[in-house]
């Protein structure tokens, strides 16, 4: 399956939306919501978040090939500015979210098992490790399958 970027930008701005939403709320997940924090895996593959979307006139210095994503982008920056208390707080957030398009790489599933089924082929039984996948729980959940198995 190819990856969508329009279906996950959507996933992201629902996720950062829930994220808010805990943080002003003071109140843990439900199971839904963390099924739907769970798909969140970084803005790697939408570069499209790099370009302007202020005003609608924006959308004139984008390529036209991601024309469909700016009503999305636009979206996300007003669910950042909404979540946010104050434009500084906005532009740190802002300026994150584009570190992270060119800083962030996510590890697909079929990856993150093939190694643990290698370091546990290895003889080694990882306990604790810091889950690298931004606390998606990719990793620590291949590891904890792959434990319950033995």
């Amino acid at each position: 399956m190819a990856y969508n970027r329009k279906a996950h930008l959507r996933h992201y701005i629902e996720a950062i939306r829930i994220a808010f939403a805990f943080d002003k709320e003071k109140r843990q997940a439900t199971d839904d919501e963390k099924i739907k924090q769970a798909i969140y895996s970084g803005f790697g593959g939408i570069k499209a978040v790099l370009n302007p979307a202020a005003k609608p006139e924006d959308i004139t210095h984008w390529k036209t090939s991601e024309h469909d994503l700016f009503p999305l982008v636009t979206e996300l920056h007003q669910v950042l500015r909404d979540g946010t208390k104050d434009d500084a707080e906005y532009k740190r957030y802002v300026s994150s979210l584009k570190n992270s398009v060119l800083t962030a790489f996510y590890t697909p599933k079929p990856v993150v098992d093939a190694l643990t089924l290698a370091l546990n082929n290895s003889g080694i039984k990882a306990q604790q490790f810091l889950e690298p996948s931004a606390g998606t729980g990719v990793f620590i959940s291949s590891f904890k399958k792959k434990r319950s198995e033995c």
